[in-house]
């Protein structure tokens, strides 16, 4: 993503001399409790829906990158992709047929602020090799709209491109993710304002890092990277476990310690295990082992993992049976002994062809050596779910590797059969930690050991 560096320094500028007025009003208001401003403040980030800023210029992201901000790449002319509008973020763009003939020509309009106009192009439609662009256009329907000066100059570029009448337009405007952040971000932001001069001034206090708290102030998107640093300072200034006496919508009382915590806060889970502590966005991985935490001791199925319901009845399917497999050794034999007995080459070139796709086919479809060869089982419903589930759960523990080994060396060593049909986690009552455990579930609320 490229910013206008001095529109930047503006913003950060303007927002200083605001911050220290802010500063000000705030540090006499909030005197008694700036741990509740830390804590609220961190809650707020950690409820954020995540947002990844991407490197670059859109050309130079990944197709998966491209496909999911800007879906309409694909079907630009390759003269758009050589000069791209920027800031990209600020482009709309509009899509729909010609003539309202679904399935046939398209036309695309797009704006952006350094081209100054629209420009528009014909483009592939549903039937066409780019169909599944096409498709990813139709499902990005805008839910913000452009401001209507520009969605009015949009639509009627896009008529006049296709010669069409007042009453026909696009089918499409199609999504700015980076606009549907910002509203969220806006929504939040005089919070945010509100809380960080008492914020700053309690990491300020612990001996944190002030500088990933004023990014705040500057990254209008509020992105992923921005929100981990920020509420790493804000872990610091509010430790895991503590809750503030008063204000800020918290409880009087203090939660006490814990050794073990796994709990999710929106798009995160906070972890933390013998003194150290981490946020690691949310996984079906780290679903599945705070599931496991839940209940330890027991032996859960993986389809119960996956799908909270019990597994369904399991039937052994095969891809072939006994009799087709004796069948197939039977042909081979014949043919065999019939390459053994001819010496027409013409004949024997054919046999040696027939006995190699024959011999193929059946090792394709039995397993085992020569006349120990049974019928390959097709895999189950269960044992697709397993395979996902122990890469979901080596995927999770390798990311919790990462920040607190000692959690993931306690996780390997207690769950059993991690990779199995029904994991389980049996660490000893001895040895058990004092776990928090609290997760939402899908209405938002908490699920809590």
């Amino acid at each position: 993503m490229r910013y206008c560096a001095h529109a930047a320094t503006a913003v950060s500028s303007r927002r200083s001399e605001e911050f220290q007025v802010a500063e000000t009003q705030q540090a006499a208001e909030n005197e008694g409790n700036p741990q509740g401003a830390a804590l609220q403040l961190r809650n707020i980030l950690a409820g954020l829906p995540s947002f990844e800023q991407y490197n670059g210029t859109v050309d130079q992201w990944t197709q998966e990158q491209r496909e999911k901000r800007f879906p309409v790449w694909d079907l630009w002319p390759e003269g758009w992709r050589q000069q791209p509008p920027s800031p990209i973020e600020q482009s709309w763009s509009v899509y729909g047929s010609v003539g309202g003939q679904v399935g046939g020509l398209c036309a695309l309009a797009t704006w952006g602020p350094s081209w100054n106009s629209i420009v528009t192009s014909y483009a592939a439609g549903p039937q066409s090799d780019l169909r599944d662009a096409v498709e990813r256009v139709l499902n990005s329907r805008a839910k913000i709209n452009p401001p209507p000066k520009i969605l009015e100059a949009l639509e009627n570029a896009w008529r006049a491109c296709v010669h069409a009448g007042p009453n026909h337009g696009p089918e499409v405007i199609v999504r700015n993710e980076w606009e549907e952040r910002r509203a969220v971000v806006a929504k939040i932001r005089p919070q945010i304002d509100a809380l960080l001069p008492t914020a700053v001034r309690e990491v300020r206090q612990v001996g944190g890092d002030k500088e990933p708290l004023l990014a705040l102030q500057i990254d209008e998107f509020l992105s992923d990277d921005t929100i981990d640093k920020a509420i790493a300072q804000l872990r610091v200034a509010v430790p895991h476990g503590h809750q503030p006496a008063t204000g800020f919508g918290g409880t009087q009382g203090t939660e006490p310690a814990v050794s073990a915590r796994f709990v999710r806060i929106g798009d995160y889970w906070e972890v933390a295990f013998g003194g150290a502590t981490t946020t690691i966005k949310h996984s079906k991985g780290m679903d599945y082992l705070h599931k496991l935490l839940m209940s330890p001791g027991k032996a859960i199925h993986v389809w119960t993992l996956c799908h909270e319901s019990e597994p369904p009845p399991e039937t052994v399917d095969t891809m072939i049976d006994e009799g087709d497999v004796e069948r197939l050794r039977a042909a081979l034999s014949d043919k065999r002994s019939e390459l053994a007995e001819t010496t027409n080459g013409e004949r024997r070139e054919v046999l040696e062809e027939e006995i190699k796709k024959l011999t193929s086919y059946l090792t394709s479809q039995t397993t085992g050596v020569g006349k120990a060869r049974r019928p390959r089982r097709t895999r189950t419903a269960s044992e697709k779910v397993r395979e996902n589930v122990g890469k979901a759960v080596s995927a999770a523990l390798s990311r919790i590797r990462k920040s607190v080994a000692t959690l993931s060396e306690h996780l390997e060593k207690w769950i059993d059969n991690r990779t199995g049909m029904a994991p389980c986690y049996r660490c000893p009552p001895s040895d058990l930690p004092a776990w928090v455990l609290r997760a939402d579930d899908a209405t938002g609320a908490a699920r809590e050991a």
